[in-house]
């Protein structure tokens, strides 16, 4: 899984969500499988193999503007 996640500052790209956590939707309630506390505007998760019928990512913190997410994807690896 991957999070790219930018602002713009004085026309150079700076992280715009300093805190998250990811969930999936499994029995009839969300369950976590990723969370960051650290700014950055590029970050990736590795995670066992599940099934869900939703995702979602929550976003805690800014970073000082209103967060604004690029990218989110999840991806099925097989071997990692």
């Amino acid at each position: 899984m991957t999070i790219i996640a930018r602002g713009l500052k004085d026309q150079k790209e700076v992280p715009s969500i300093s805190n998250y956590s990811v969930q999936y939707w499994s029995d009839g309630s969300w369950r976590e499988i990723a969370k960051s506390d650290k700014g950055g505007i590029s970050q990736a998760h590795q995670f066992q193999e599940l099934e869900a019928t939703r995702v979602r990512i929550n976003v805690s913190g800014g970073a000082g503007k209103p967060p604004s997410l690029t990218e989110f994807g999840i991806y099925y690896e097989p071997g990692v």
